[in-house]
This record gives C-alpha cells, structure tokens and sequence, in this order.
C-alpha cells in the first residue's frame, strides 16, 4: 500500500494508488500505468523504471514539503522535464487513489516553466467520485488542491492530497 498522507490525513492514509499518470517526466515520454496489489517494475537499464518511482516520490514530496523544495531537491526543473527533441516545458504527474470509503480520487497537475528560474502550476485537478455510483463529489478537507503559483523564490505552497 503506498501512503501519501504521512498519517495525518486518516481517509487518504490508507489510500491506495490504483494508476498513474506520467508525462515529459525525466526519460519518460509518456506512461499510463493500471497498479494492481503487487506491481513488479521490470526492464532493461535506462527504462526508466527508477524515473516512475521518483515521479510517485516527486508527489508525495510536493505535499509533505512544497512543489518548489521537492524540484530543488532533484536538481531544478531542467533536471526532471523530459530531455527531448522539442525540449518540452511542462511536466505532468497524476494517480488515481482508491480510499478507503469506497470512493476514488484523481489527482493531476501540471508544472511550467516560466523566465528567471519561476515555477507555474499550469493545471491542477482534484476529482473525487463515488466508487459505485460515479457522482463527483466536493474534496473533503484533508484533498484540497493547492494554490496555483509557485516561485522558487517566492515562499513555496503546500500541495495538498
């Protein structure tokens, strides 16, 4: 089970990550993974099998510190955006959680790079819907988005899940 909330969240503490969602990330392009109970990540070297734990790491980081701390401790947003032809700009993360009151929550946002090292939250999204019915519902408290505007100079906001 992975555990985003460091505990003091009880509905999202024992949340599991049912998917994730990865793009421009590091070495990868674009990924869209179903998680079952036990998920084996295999592959040759420079897959980027240690590049999807990081980007799980990368969220947790962003809410337990700040999206700004947790790219300054990967080495700036140069050191995680996807090198490529093209060079993309932003990066986007995203899971889908299965919570424990039967509902699930999707969480998505995607970061830009904007002139003089600043940071934007692009887009954020935060959908939480009853597991059986399919009716979005508001976020309870503890899986509030967060602001929208990050600068590395700035005093950094906390993501929220």
């Amino acid at each position: 089970m992975t555990n985003l909330s460091s505990g003091l969240i009880p509905s999202v503490a024992s949340a599991r990550v049912r998917r994730v969602r990865i793009r421009n990330y590091k070495s990868i392009g674009s990924c869209d993974i179903q998680l079952g109970g036990l998920t084996i990540l295999v592959g040759r070297n420079g897959a980027g099998k240690s590049n999807f734990l990081n980007a799980l790491r990368f969220i947790t980081d962003g809410r337990q510190t700040s999206l700004g701390q947790a790219l300054k401790t990967r080495g700036g947003i140069d050191q995680v955006r996807r090198k490529s032809t093209g060079h993309p700009c932003n990066f986007t993360l995203g899971v889908t959680l299965e919570l424990p009151d039967h509902a699930v929550a999707n969480y998505d946002f995607e970061i830009a790079a904007r002139e003089r090292g600043a940071l934007a939250v692009k887009v954020e999204r935060l959908v939480v819907k009853e597991r059986f019915t399919n009716v979005e519902r508001p976020p309870s408290r503890g899986l509030q988005p967060a602001r929208t505007l990050v600068s590395q100079r700035a005093a950094e906001p906390r993501m929220t899940i």
